[in-house]
């Protein structure tokens, strides 16, 4: 017969080596991430050879789960009288796409955008995550998400601390989170036969 005691720390020991075992597996699966042994998504990139050559160096991609799929430069998209060959672009990106492409990436100057919008336009008939990156080498600064100013669209780059009242939920989560865990505590310590 199994003794009480260690039968209750059969079955508290259970959940701690499942979490043991979770937490080695996603350290195990982010350090292959940021090795580069694993990469999960894969992207597409089209702009000026420059501006792709410096997202891809600047970005280390690999480091962050993703494989480059094809680079598309845009020097190589113009026909004799500058314009677009979109035959090129479009098949481009259908061979991205039966790659299993996640994202197209759009590299270009933010003072180009009804260029960029140019190309959206022509890459819209597919299925797939379209990304503006603006051509830079600052890698600092970072662009948090879009938000519509009436028909205007403004890049945010810094977010408010939460107001008073965000403060007041999360104090308040916090507080019945601690006080759940210490009643579960003292209960299974009350039930501990010493």
């Amino acid at each position: 017969m199994i003794c009480p005691r260690v039968a209750d720390l059969r079955l508290s020991a259970r959940p701690a080596a499942a979490a043991g075992g979770a937490r080695y597996g996603l350290t195990a699966v982010s350090a292959r991430i940021r090795a580069g042994r694993l990469q999960y998504q894969k992207v597409g990139v089209i702009g000026n050879q420059a501006d792709v050559v410096r997202f891809l160096f600047h970005g280390n991609l690999w480091r962050a789960g993703y494989q480059l799929a094809g680079a598309l430069h845009l020097e190589d998209l113009r026909a004799a009288d500058g314009s677009l060959r979109e035959a090129e672009l479009i098949a481009a990106a259908q061979r991205w796409v039966a790659l299993g492409t996640d994202h197209i990436v759009l590299v270009g100057n933010l003072d180009d955008i009804v260029h960029l919008e140019r190309l959206t336009a022509h890459l819209k008939r597919f299925s797939i995550n379209i990304v503006g990156a603006p051509a830079t080498d600052n890698t600092s600064f970072k662009f948090l998400d879009v938000v519509p100013l009436g028909a205007n669209n403004a890049l945010r780059v810094l977010r408010k601390p939460m107001n008073a009242g965000a403060v007041l939920a999360k104090r308040l989560f916090d507080w019945s989170g601690a006080s759940l865990v210490s009643c579960c505590c003292h209960r299974c310590l009350s039930l501990w036969p010493c």
